[in-house]
């Protein structure tokens, strides 16, 4: 598809897989606090996979056809990034309630708060990838490749992500930015180097802070 796609999919990609990193914070919280078996919780990964596979075409297909028809829902979906930007700043990650469901399995409960959390999630990510590409095809794909690749390291992401301590600044960062592009186009490029810049600077002063805590 050429260099711009290329570019356009590798821009998609970062954005994702570095906003689905909160996703496995909450899910890993999810599953400590409804003290979910280890057999159970690779289980309800790969349904929450096939969940993601088809709720968030169902997301990426709306946006492409609001967006084609309704140019104003750009600065609707701007708003919700800028609006998620600055909750992730000020430290109010998505927590969904870890109370214990009645009227169903507790197996299926909790899924339903997984499937929960990543569409909450969605709303947030699916929005920023509209302001690299209109193109659903790469979206959706850079979507579920980030989310299926995520979701396969589960394991060692859950075990490391703690120790990006500048990781929801970072995160705000990345979303208000790709809010302006939303509203302002931007080259793909362009939109590639400030997402890896930003996501360079929050790894690096997060590594400052575990050698210097009085940093």
């Amino acid at each position: 598809m050429g260099n711009a796609a290329a570019v356009a999919f590798i821009t998609c990609y970062l954005i994702e897989f570095s906003l689905s990193a909160d996703n496995i914070v909450v899910m890993l919280y999810i599953f400590t606090s409804r003290h979910v078996s280890e057999p159970d919780q690779h289980r309800m990964l790969l349904w929450g996979v096939l969940g993601a596979v088809v709720m968030r075409a169902a997301f990426i297909l709306a946006g492409t056809t609001l967006l084609a028809r309704l140019e104003w829902v750009s600065y609707v979906f701007a708003a919700l990034l800028v609006w998620a930007g600055i909750r992730l700043a000020i430290g109010k990650p998505h927590r969904p309630p870890a109370k214990t469901m009645t009227g169903v399995s507790a197996f299926l409960a909790t899924l339903l708060m997984v499937e929960t959390a990543d569409v909450v999630f969605a709303i947030d990510s699916v929005p920023a990838a509209f302001a690299v590409t209109r193109d659903p095809f790469l979206i959706y794909t850079a979507n579920i490749l980030a989310v299926i690749g995520l979701r396969s390291l589960y394991a060692l992401v859950a075990s490391s992500i703690s120790r990006i301590t500048y990781l929801d600044r970072g995160l705000a960062a990345i979303l208000i930015f790709v809010a302006v592009g939303l509203v302002v186009p931007m080259p793909p490029a362009v939109t590639l180097g400030v997402v890896l810049g930003i996501l360079g600077l929050t790894i690096a002063l997060s590594a400052l802070k575990l050698r210097r805590p009085d940093v």
